[in-house]
Formats: structure tokens, sequence, C-alpha cells
């Protein structure tokens, strides 16, 4: 796989050279969710359940933060020309490939580590069987909004496409994920389309890991998630040998 290491490389000093990159992916997850724990101590008993809404709220906001950043992200390469440019060089599509996801993989790994503190801080998430299964999970979770990012940015020509293809992709993972309803409570056509979206073993998963009771399968919710990542770099591979 040449080119991975350089390729990685590049990414990874323009995104630690981008300020407000940095500023937002640290710095948000400590917004939104100070907020929303502001919001979740003030509900009346009776209310809405805040033990089942930390979850849903680090694996919506874990989804949407990564597949935006690393869309318009992996656009720019595009629109500079960098993409172009390494196209043209001894490096391997897969190689490319695999630079890529690593060069992003930092960023998604930070984005990651604020949620996770963001949430600890003020969120008041725990973990029933420890925070490093948890963790683990939650970079899992990144890396596929990670690959979903990547792809997406293929078809989009702007980051403005990339903003109007967000309702398309991200939209059917909230409204089927679990985050409304049990998958098992959705009508029975609309089953086996939840139980095709990373977001239901991301949200299952995490539930699993930091609610006392919860019940699902985690080794199905990693593989499934695991296999989400490869197959987002297998399509990455393809349409870049589609371009060259």
């Amino acid at each position: 796989m040449r080119g991975v290491l350089a390729v990685a490389r590049r990414v990874i000093l323009g995104l630690a050279g981008d300020r407000p990159t940095v500023m937002l992916v640290v710095g948000a997850p400590f917004l939104l969710f100070f907020l929303f724990g502001q919001v979740l101590d003030a509900i009346p008993a009776g209310g809405v359940n805040g033990g089942f809404m930390r979850p849903v709220l680090l694996s919506v906001f874990l989804f949407i933060l990564t597949y935006l950043l690393t869309g318009i992200g992996f656009l720019r390469e595009r629109e500079q020309g960098t993409l172009e440019r390494i196209l043209t060089t001894r490096a391997t599509r897969l190689g490319i490939v695999a630079g890529y996801f690593v060069g992003f993989g930092v960023l998604a790994v930070v984005q990651a580590t604020a949620l996770a503190a963001a949430g600890v801080l003020f969120l008041k998430v725990t973990f029933t069987h420890g925070f490093a299964p948890f963790y683990g999970l939650e970079l899992l979770g990144a890396f596929s909004a990670l690959g979903i990012g990547i792809a997406a940015s293929m078809l989009a020509r702007s980051e403005l496409q990339i903003i109007q293809l967000a309702p398309l992709v991200l939209a059917p993972q909230i409204i089927l994920g679990g985050v409304f309803v049990p998958v098992d409570a959705l009508p029975g056509w609309l089953q086996p389309v939840s139980r095709a979206l990373p977001m239901t073993y991301l949200l299952d998963g995490m539930k699993e890991l930091t609610q006392q009771g919860a019940t699902g399968d985690l080794a199905l919710d990693v593989l499934v998630l695991a296999g989400f990542v490869v197959l987002a770099a297998v399509a990455a591979v393809a349409v870049l040998r589609l371009r060259g």
C-alpha cells in the first residue's frame, strides 16, 4: 500500500494548521453537551428519560459531527486538486484511501475523545463495563461515519452539496436507528432498513455500555460497525479507480 504514510502525514499537518476546525472539533462537544446537560437536569420527574437520552446524544452527535467534518475536509482535497495530484504519483489507490482514513481518522479520534470527555463532564455518563469498551465502540462509530463522509464527498461537487446530502444520509439514521422507538417496535417493513444502518448498532452498543440492565448483542454491534468501515473503504477505492 504505497502512499499511506505520505497521504496521512499531509492530511494531519493540514488539519493541525486549520485552527478553526481544531477549535470546532474540540470545543463544539463541550458547548453542546453543557447545554443539553442543563436541559436534562431541568426535566421534571416523570418526563423524558434522561438516562436513555445520554447515549442517544453521544451517538447522534458523534455521527453528525464526524460526517460533516470529514466530508467537507475530503471535498476540499478534491477542490484544491490535491487528490488529483496524488493520483498521478506512484501511490496505489488502496494506499491513498488508507492514508486518508488514517489522516482523517486522527480527526475522528480527537472528536470522539472530546465527545466522551464532554459526556462524562456535562451529561454525567457512566460506564457499566468500564471506559475502554465504550471508547472502543465510540471509535468504531466515528470511523463508520468517517467512511460515509468520504463516500458522500466522492459524490458531491461542493461543500453545499455535502450539507444538502446530510438529511438524506443522517436523517434515516436518526429516525430509524432506535432514537425514538426500539427497532423491534418499528413497522415490519422498516425493521430491515433500520438493521442496515450503522447508527442502529452504535446506539444499541452505547446503551449496553452505559445503562444498567440494557440488553443487546455487543459482539454483533462491533462486527457490523467494523463491516461498515471496511465497506466504505472498498467503495472509496472503487470510485478512485473509476476516476483514475
